[in-house]
């Protein structure tokens, strides 16, 4: 049976830092929480087992509107790692990102999936101005080039955290998770046709730039 002094300690560690305002603080306690649970063979659902019962909920991680192809990929590449469900909501105003999972994991995904937006939108902001003041030619093909790479850039850090750390068992759906997301036998969206500038050095910079990306929050670095 797992101690259940060490759960309690990993359960405040997480709680640490979905609450702390101070990055560095957030990311260490999250990361502590994480190799402890690694360490010592304890999987997230037994830390809410144990302290308090399970809540399977479902949250807007976004608000109603048109939906762009990089907010439902990047949806996608979070709850992959914050083991949580991702569908789409329709409305008369739009569509909306929906999360569900485990209510903790929920609202740390949607909180490290906001502040991801912010950085893809700012840096593609950014590197379409220094694009434009050295290129005559520029189209939207560009610029999701580079939101391509980012988003490609993101995934693969999370992907090296995993396989460095070993949390891939950590990462793995709640089972009550899975019944209620089949229980809503939802209809799977077509793809989004996204037009594409085929520039691999444009793809090159926007991967590096999701790369870095540092999260104040979640497993990220």
């Amino acid at each position: 049976m797992v101690d259940e002094k060490l759960l309690a300690k990993i359960h405040n560690l997480f709680k640490l830092a979905e609450g702390n305002t101070n990055e560095n603080e957030a990311q260490n306690a999250m990361l502590k929480a994480q190799q402890l649970m690694a360490q010592n063979g304890i999987e997230q659902s037994e830390v809410h087992q144990i302290l308090k019962p399970k809540e399977v909920i479902s949250e807007n991680a976004s608000e109603f509107g048109r939906l762009s192809w990089w907010e439902k990929n990047l949806g996608s590449i979070i709850t992959r790692n914050f083991r949580c469900e991702i569908y789409i909501s329709k409305a008369k105003s739009g569509g909306s990102i929906v999360f569900l999972g485990l209510k903790d994991d929920v609202q740390l995904a949607k909180m490290v999936y906001n502040f991801s937006v912010v950085a893809i939108q700012n840096d593609t902001v950014n590197f379409i101005k220094k694009y434009k003041k050295y290129n005559v030619v520029y189209n939207v093909g560009i610029k999701n080039d580079f939101m391509r790479g980012w988003l490609q850039g993101l995934d693969s850090k999370y992907k090296e955290q995993v396989s460095k750390n070993g949390w891939g068992l950590i990462l793995v759906k709640d089972p009550l998770v899975q019944a209620e997301f089949n229980k809503m036998h939802l209809c799977k969206g077509q793809s989004s046709s996204v037009s594409r500038g085929h520039d691999s050095n444009v793809y090159g910079r926007g991967f590096e730039q999701g790369k870095n990306f540092n999260s104040p929050v979640g497993a990220l670095n």
